[in-house]
């Protein structure tokens, strides 16, 4: 039987799943079978001999069509992320999370896009924080190389992060491959994965 923060995660990836074919007008969003499992972080050297496209399809939790040019990783906990310590700059749950979609991203060579759902403070997405220039926010919080903002207000944004993630791929790329951040919370996080094994 799934745990509870498993089914909250699958609840969470058709949650989103549903906003994001009801926002771009479109059925093309699926969940990923085993939720990017396939192709995530204890697995991916072992799947690399998959096409191109298949790895696409299950690197990440959510299928997404040609033209959204996100790696999507969903999560949702009853109490985390601590909102306090995003605030100060230091939460390693959300550490780990923008690590896993950042890991992701770099091998699907996509842009990272997290969604996190904490129990009675709604959905929020965190997105490169270079697309800030052209977004047009009620309210949002730059944490580290990230920009966070709430699930209204990516909404309100669709069609120009849909655009961002066209245009931005090449930038994305080379900030995933030279971040500091980045390079450091992922090897923390394949640092974790492997004590757990």
């Amino acid at each position: 039987m799934p745990s509870k923060s498993k089914n909250k995660g699958n609840t969470l990836e058709r949650e989103m799943r549903d906003v994001l074919n009801a926002t771009y007008e479109t059925e093309e969003f699926a969940r990923t079978p085993s939720s990017g499992a396939i192709m995530g972080l204890s697995n991916y050297k072992k799947n690399q001999g998959l096409s191109a496209s298949t790895r696409t399809i299950l690197g990440s939790d959510l299928i997404c069509p040609d033209w959204f040019k996100f790696s999507v990783e969903c999560k949702w906990y009853a109490d985390k992320p601590n909102y306090a310590q995003i605030i100060k700059g230091a939460d390693t749950d959300l550490d780990g999370w923008l690590a896993e979609a950042c890991f992701d991203a770099r091998n699907l060579e996509l842009n990272p896009l997290l969604f996190f759902k904490t129990n009675r403070k709604g959905v929020h997405a965190a997105l490169p924080a270079f697309f800030w220039p052209r977004l047009q926010m009620t309210c949002h919080l730059r944490y580290y190389e990230f920009l966070i903002i709430g699930i209204d207000d990516f909404v309100n944004n669709a069609e120009v992060i849909k655009d961002e993630g066209e245009t931005s791929i090449r930038q994305t790329l080379e900030w995933l491959d030279r971040s500091e951040w980045v390079n450091q919370a992922i090897c923390t996080m394949q640092t974790k994965k492997g004590k757990k094994r």
